[in-house]
């Protein structure tokens, strides 16, 4: 297969990272915070990246890959539902609802919603540029053809323009499909094998799986996993976002990457709202993530006396508070990020092989505490990220291992 040029800066397989999710008006100092050995890049949504010019600029300065995500999939949504004026700007956001999950798409219309789509990230700052994707309903179907005709004109656009030489600040770029799926797809494994096999035909540098709908199940996130999996056997790399804290299992069971923070953990579809100009970013309804169960607390007064409890018994090594107290105010932004980082460098370090066994002994910790301080269950997707195995070459399919 001929593939782009094969770029050094992008995520890779031997080189596991995290890829930190910069919500609307990400802090100046989550950029600081980012420690290299753990985190290679930022991803923030394109509709974002005008309003946040001076955070796309400074990554830019870190030298960090900087993916801008264009959520196509806006496009099937009502002008006046959730997309707001903010979108416009966006060449390739039409005037009307267009769903390509439920139209074939013309060819000189795949070849203009591409092509804009690639200039649409490459002139506001991205590195890392994506295909245009949709969510569908039914897959499979004539809606995945688009995408996948969407995603051969981009390669096409992107070829044309060579589009992987360096930008003018000397990073390098690389274009990868984009997968978007509804979690509930991914349950049925020869669906989740027909994928792997229709993307990997693509002269693309990766891949980048973007997941809606997710309920963190045991069968979602095994198959959320293997088609990662699938999707790195022949080498190139393989982003994973929206499964939520489970994202940890899949970076930690061998993906290139996984896309993670702020704004960014499961994501619907259709989607909740924009934040505007207007929107107060306080962290008072901010959960807080803790590693002893393996998810972030319920939010609401009722649950204090368990947070508390929690940190008493679990003091906490973030540095940002007093250790054994629960997090408030901005502390408790920055809690979340060390400890996405503090987790993100632990599953790096797995080699993937002990992935299964480690979160299985985690996950039956976990489940104790949470009984023990009556704080609901803990969500079974962890070890079905830990458990997928690889692509098998020779039988063709994709095996899961025991989740024990």
């Amino acid at each position: 297969m001929s593939l782009t040029r094969v770029v050094s800066a992008v995520p890779s397989i031997a080189d596991r990272r995290l890829l930190a999710y910069a919500g609307y008006h990400a802090p100046e100092w989550l950029l600081d915070r980012l420690d290299p050995a753990v985190v290679s890049g930022i991803a923030k949504p394109l509709i974002h990246a005008a309003a946040d010019q001076q955070f796309v600029a400074r990554a830019a300065a870190k030298g960090l890959i900087t993916a801008l995500p264009g959520e196509a999939w806006r496009n099937q949504l009502a002008p006046e539902d959730k997309r707001r004026l903010a979108l416009k700007p966006l060449d390739y956001m039409l005037d009307a609802r267009a769903d390509p999950s439920e139209t074939r798409l013309s060819d000189p219309a795949i070849s203009e919603y591409a092509a804009t789509y690639v200039d649409a990230q490459i002139s506001r700052g991205a590195t890392l540029i994506g295909t245009p994707a949709h969510v569908h309903r039914v897959d499979g179907d004539v809606g995945r053809d688009n995408d996948l005709r969407l995603a051969e004109a981009a390669v096409a656009e992107w070829e044309g323009r060579q589009g992987s030489r360096e930008r003018p600040d000397g990073r390098p770029t690389a274009l990868f499909a984009t997968v978007a799926v509804n979690a509930a797809a991914l349950t049925n494994p020869d669906f989740v094998t027909w994928l792997v096999r229709q993307y990997l035909a693509l002269r693309v540098d990766g891949f980048w799986i973007a997941v809606f709908n997710s309920r963190h199940g045991l069968a979602q996130l095994q198959g959320a996993t293997r088609l990662g999996l699938g999707l790195q056997s022949d080498g190139r790399f393989a982003i994973l976002s929206g499964v939520g804290d489970a994202h940890l299992a899949a970076l930690a069971r061998g993906l290139a990457a996984t896309c993670a923070g702020h704004h960014g953990m499961a994501p619907s579809f259709p989607p909740a709202d924009l934040p505007t100009d207007e929107d107060d970013d306080t962290p008072m309804g901010v959960p807080i993530y803790h590693p002893a169960i393996m998810g972030s607390t319920a939010l609401g007064d009722d649950w204090e006396p368990a947070r508390r409890a929690l940190f008493r018994r679990n003091p906490c090594p973030c540095g940002r508070h007093a250790a054994d107290q629960v997090p408030d105010g901005r502390a408790k932004r920055e809690h979340n990020l060390e400890m996405l980082l503090h987790e993100a460098a632990a599953a790096i370090a797995l080699d993937p092989l002990d992935a299964a066994t480690v979160f299985k002994r985690r996950s039956k910790a976990a489940r104790t505490l949470r009984a023990s301080l009556e704080i609901g269950d803990l969500k079974p997707g962890w070890r079905g990220a830990a458990s997928a195995r690889a692509w098998n070459d020779d039988a063709g399919s994709i095996g899961i291992a025991e989740a024990g």
